[in-house]
């Protein structure tokens, strides 16, 4: 696996953690 592939998974990676943790915690917040 090259270099930008690694960093798209990373992205990835970051994008789903912020949906699936960031987001439910948001709503509770603002709910």
């Amino acid at each position: 696996m090259n270099l930008k592939q690694n960093r798209f998974v990373a992205a990835l990676a970051a994008i789903a953690f912020n949906v699936i943790v960031i987001s439910p915690v948001d709503s509770k917040r603002h709910g």
